[in-house]
């Protein structure tokens, strides 16, 4: 479960700060539901609420660490959220969802490096980004 910190609105998207009630992890999340979707979206999302949300690390594997790079480990694969296949996986605690096309053969046993570009917010609560379902 996550509480909604901060939204910092743009013309048609939006990031959101959301903090991880179990680790108190601050996730700062885009979100354009709104601009794909009209009335199935996350905008019902208020300050202080609480929401259960899962976020979507868009990235890619790394070798070696440098900015914005985190461990991961993954935990499991073909995670199905609305009609995509997703592969779940754990950083410091928190759980992610990444491509499941990404593995691409990489050891679930083994923990790998990924450098993280955006954080999506691709569910919350019962309601599935557009781009998904």
């Amino acid at each position: 479960m996550y509480q909604l910190k901060a939204i910092t609105e743009a013309m048609m998207t939006r990031d959101v700060l959301i903090q991880s009630l179990d680790t108190n992890t601050e996730d700062l999340c885009f979100d354009d539901s709104a601009l794909i979707s009209d009335g199935h979206n996350f905008e019902f999302m208020k300050l202080g609420g609480i929401y259960n949300c899962k976020i979507g690390l868009l990235g890619e594997f790394m070798e070696i660490s440098e900015d914005k790079v985190i461990e991961i480990s993954i935990n499991r694969e073909n995670v199905i959220i609305g009609n995509t296949q997703f592969a779940e996986v754990v950083s410091n605690n928190d759980i992610y969802y990444i491509s499941n096309t990404q593995l691409k053969g990489r050891n679930n046993a083994e923990k790998h490096l990924f450098k993280v570009a955006r954080k999506n917010l691709i569910q919350v609560n019962d309601v599935i980004h557009e781009d998904f379902t």
